[in-house]
């Protein structure tokens, strides 16, 4: 195991004297230990997030307001999955709901249990998260400069502060970009490959008919899915090699992430991809001091019978900070949105008309939080009100959220 940990973070070694927009979008803060020591660098979260628009996953362990309106709900109990996550609809809909944010959102990470944590956000918000995902619970890579590469377990963890990259460090791995062609269009952005793969030095793994290779990501040209069994892979030097045998590759894969500049992030599954060129990029992505101190959602909402109900609103019972996502799909390829990059919503059925910032318009469907299980919207008009407007999904003409 200490050598795997090793070989994993090996990515991440430390140079000095690097222009600032080569590591700025890399992870990194002081882990603190319950004996009292520390560890301090880049950081990567198991073998998979590495960059601060990555998303940290986990199940929020209290939702106040679906425990307080449980009651105005009129939907018998239902278990659904949203992107491979069960949760409860209606009578008991408190119980299950998700929890994402970015980790350029987050302050720090206070460890409470095995599978336990408070997420400390900027803007002063505090989640309770219990488990959900292996973001909670997991070992957390560091490479401290004195002291190198560790994997923290996560019992050992007394708390995780994030803070900006200072400007000494580089890692050598350079992070991944490319061009996305898929059943939802093509895409620019960051790259990580079956849910895992986002360095150049990261290995895509398969078997050729000569025999099983593994490929540094950075040495690729284009990966092209030839079948739900294989795939065309394409090298800088002009080699040319089909690949099956792992689910780097196949349709085992974990989902092909991009992360399209300012707008959402999208997660590609096998079966809605078709192809990716990869390209050269220097910089890293925004770094820690881009990311805005979240804030509690404020707009207008306009029902069916043309009234306008103004205040702070919390989005499906359970979501009332800019900081949080909104999730949907579109030809079955799936969005995720910060809602602060949400201006409007128009929803219409199993589906919802999604406005960007910035002008863009997408129709997504079948998330919870764009589709008819959605638990409805609460007006407030102030955070104490004792007595907030309930209107359920249905009776919502427009939503315009508050720049």
């Amino acid at each position: 195991m200490r050598l795997r940990a090793l070989c994993l973070l090996l990515p991440l070694l430390v140079a000095t004297a690097a222009a600032a927009h080569d590591r700025q979008g890399y992870l990194h803060g002081r882990v603190l230990l319950r004996n009292g020591g520390e560890y301090a660098g880049l950081m990567r979260w198991g073998d998979q997030e590495v960059f601060w628009d990555d998303l940290f996953n986990a199940t929020k362990a209290h939702t106040p307001w679906l425990e307080r309106m449980e009651d105005r709900l009129d939907r018998k109990t239902a278990e659904i999955k949203v992107f491979g996550w069960k949760v409860r609809v209606g009578e008991g809909a408190a119980t299950g709901r998700t929890f994402q944010c970015r980790f350029g959102d987050m302050e720090k990470i206070v460890v409470t249990g095995d599978q336990k944590a408070e997420v400390h956000l900027k803007g002063g918000a505090v989640i309770e998260v219990d488990g959900g995902s292996d973001d909670v619970g997991g070992k957390i890579q560091v490479l401290d400069p004195s002291l190198g590469a560790i994997a923290v377990r996560w019992d050992r963890i007394e708390e995780i502060r994030f803070s900006p990259t200072p400007s000494d460090l580089r890692p050598e791995g350079q992070r991944l970009y490319g061009r996305m062609d898929c059943d939802a269009g093509v895409f620019d952005g960051w790259i990580q490959w079956d849910s895992q793969e986002c360095l150049a030095t990261d290995k895509l793994d398969g078997e050729s008919r000569d025999g099983e290779v593994s490929l540094a990501m950075g040495s690729l040209r284009s990966i092209e899915r030839r079948s739900g069994r294989g795939a065309d892979v394409v090298l800088k030097d002009g080699r040319r090699l089909s690949l099956r045998g792992s689910n780097d590759v196949n349709d085992e894969n974990r989902g092909i992430y991009v992360e399209v500049d300012g707008l959402y992030r999208l997660r590609v599954m096998w079966d809605e991809f078709e192809r990716l060129d990869l390209a050269e990029r220097r910089d890293s992505g925004p770094g820690y001091d881009d990311y805005a101190p979240g804030e509690r959602l404020r707009g207008v909402v306009l029902d069916r019978e043309g009234r306008r109900h103004a205040g702070l609103l919390v989005m499906d019972l359970d979501e009332e900070w800019s900081f949080e996502l909104l999730d949907g799909r579109r030809y079955g390829v799936e969005y995720h949105i910060p809602l602060a990059r949400v201006s409007s919503l128009e929803p219409s059925g199993d589906r919802t008309r999604v406005g960007l910032r910035g002008g863009e318009s997408l129709v997504l469907e079948e998330g919870q939080d764009v589709g008819e299980n959605n638990a409805g919207v609460l007006v407030l008009d102030d955070e104490d009100d004792d007595d907030p407007l309930y209107l359920s999904w249905d009776e919502i003409e427009h939503i315009e959220l508050e720049p």
